[in-house]
C-alpha cells in the first residue's frame, strides 16, 4: 500500500518485463505451451485454461518469486500514443506499447487501464486506441 493507494494495472495491449537485455515476460507467452505436451488450442476450445499451461505462466512464476513487493519505481517515460516505461531501482523495467490503430467501427478499443482499489470508488484512467477515455470504477 502507498500514500496514493493501491493501485493495479490492467493490460490488454504489447507489453514486456525485462531486466537490462533480456526480456523475463510478456503478453505473446500467453499464447505459447508451457511444454511440448501441453495443447493450448485443445485448452481454449474447451475452455479450459489451467494455470501453468502457458508459458506466461512459467514465467511468471519465476519473476513473482525474483521481484520484490518493496520496489522503487525511479522512471516513468510516456509517449503520445499511451505506451509507457516504468523503471525500478532493481533495473527491471516494464515497457506497455499500444500498438492497435483506431477502428471507426469500434468506440473503445482498450488498450491499458490504471485501476484503484475498489473500496475507493473512483474512476479507472483508460487508455485505449481512440485516446484517454473516462471509465467509472
Amino acid at each position: 500500500m502507498t500514500a496514493g493507494g493501491d493501485l493495479r494495472l490492467h493490460l490488454q495491449c504489447a507489453w514486456r518485463l525485462r531486466h537490462g537485455p533480456e526480456i523475463l515476460v510478456g503478453r505473446p507467452d500467453y499464447f505459447v505451451p508451457a511444454n511440448a505436451s501441453v495443447d493450448i488450442d485443445a485448452d481454449i476450445e474447451g475452455n479450459h485454461d489451467p494455470v501453468g499451461s502457458r508459458w506466461r505462466d512459467v514465467r511468471n512464476a519465476a519473476v513473482n518469486a525474483a521481484l520484490s513487493p518493496e520496489s522503487t519505481v525511479t522512471s516513468l517515460t510516456v509517449d503520445e500514443v499511451g505506451g509507457f516505461r516504468l523503471c525500478l531501482a532493481s533495473g527491471w523495467c516494464l515497457e506497455v506499447f499500444p500498438c492497435a490503430s483506431p477502428a471507426p467501427h469500434d468506440d473503445y478499443g482498450e488498450e491499458w487501464r490504471l485501476l484503484r482499489s475498489v473500496a475507493e470508488k473512483k474512476r479507472h484512467f483508460v487508455v485505449t486506441s481512440n485516446g484517454i477515455q473516462p471509465a467509472k470504477a
